[in-house]
């Protein structure tokens, strides 16, 4: 082998490495940014809603009472896949809530599901059966008892995200005694 054919192969060495470490530098900002991602989103979001909420209370003229609660933005582990996902509550129809998942799944950040409940109560999330996977826990309008949807009583109810759905896991009723007390004072009032 001559000296050009070894420069030549030192030359081909060289900027492989050089390629290789371009490579792995950029693969791991892109790893980075994905990680800060979902906060950076947050940030604008939040922003973007505060931004439009201050100027629907100026544009209406009206006093509308806001809350900073009325947008909830939390990070929790919610498939249950080893890494956390962005859950964004919000208010849903006249007294609703509703719950929307986003995460990365193949480098997309996508909406993976969401659930809604006719209560302004919202959602919370935790583990109940204590196996080490989160669930949803809902307030929803019993449809048993009969009662009217205001003088109704409510179900506890949890749901766990399982793929791309949301599976109702347990929920909890009044007890006959609570449905009948609540049927004799609607009675009274009538």
């Amino acid at each position: 082998m001559d000296i050009i054919g070894i420069i030549g192969i030192v030359i081909s060495l060289s900027i492989a490495y050089w390629q290789y470490r371009k490579a792995k530098l950029s693969t791991e900002k892109l790893q980075s940014y994905l990680h800060e991602l979902p906060l950076i989103l947050v940030r604008n979001v939040t922003r973007l809603l505060n931004k439009n909420e201050n100027n629907l209370l100026k544009e209406s003229g009206e006093d509308i009472i806001t809350s900073s609660n009325n947008v909830l933005v939390n990070f929790a582990d919610i498939d249950n896949d080893g890494t956390e996902e962005l859950l964004v509550q919000f208010p849903y129809g006249a007294y609703g809530s509703a719950l929307q998942v986003y995460g990365i799944k193949n480098f997309r950040f996508h909406l993976i599901s969401e659930i809604s409940s006719c209560e302004y109560g919202g959602f919370k999330v935790e583990d109940i059966d204590l196996d080490g996977n989160l669930e949803l826990k809902v307030i929803e309008t019993n449809k048993s008892s009969g009662l009217p949807y205001v003088g109704g009583l409510r179900d506890k109810v949890w749901y766990r995200l399982e793929g791309n759905e949301f599976i109702e896991v347990k929920r909890e009723e009044p007890s006959p005694s609570e449905i009948n007390q609540r049927i004799k004072v609607i009675n009274e009032i009538k």
